[in-house]
């Protein structure tokens, strides 16, 4: 069923992005952007790019013809507003799907990302290294070299 629809997705779209960004959120202020990770799901080109070699428009197009799929679209979305690029016309947010699968049922890997890819027997990263990822994302600038790599080996 899942080869079906994305057969049929892949028809209707010139591209269909997998998009996740990584940044560090104060209440009531933008993101602040750290890094973007992104497969084009027909192609397999992947984009692993920090902050500073993100230019004033986005690495990919976003207009109609595209479709984007994120977990959690909106913190992804604010993303695209904090560097001053157009939203994409058409989104999918896996965490709401997922979450309208598993309501009301247990979760046993959690109800974010890596619960939903552990639940469809998906790879992943482990939980231990994706928080303590996170934790350093929070600490903010500077990263240092391995740091980036570290990252981008990690999606």
């Amino acid at each position: 069923m899942i080869s079906e629809l994305l057969q049929q997705l892949l028809l209707q779209f010139d591209e269909i992005w997998l998009f996740d960004f990584e940044f560090i959120s104060k209440p009531g202020e933008h993101p602040d952007v750290v890094c973007l990770g992104a497969y084009e799901l027909g192609t397999g080109r992947t984009l692993r790019l920090w902050r500073t070699q993100l230019d004033a428009t986005p690495p990919y197009r976003t207009d109609a013809g595209v479709l984007f799929v994120s977990f959690v679209a909106n913190a992804e979305l604010a993303c695209h507003l904090a560097l001053g690029w157009p939203l994409p016309v058409n989104v999918i947010d896996l965490s709401v799907e997922f979450r309208r699968v598993v309501n009301g049922r247990p979760t046993p890997h959690g109800k974010g990302l890596v619960g939903a890819l552990a639940r469809y027997g998906r790879e992943t990263i482990d939980a231990q290294r994706k928080d303590a990822m996170h934790k350093r994302i929070l600490q903010g600038w500077p990263f240092t070299a391995e740091e980036m790599a570290d990252d981008a080996a990690a999606r």
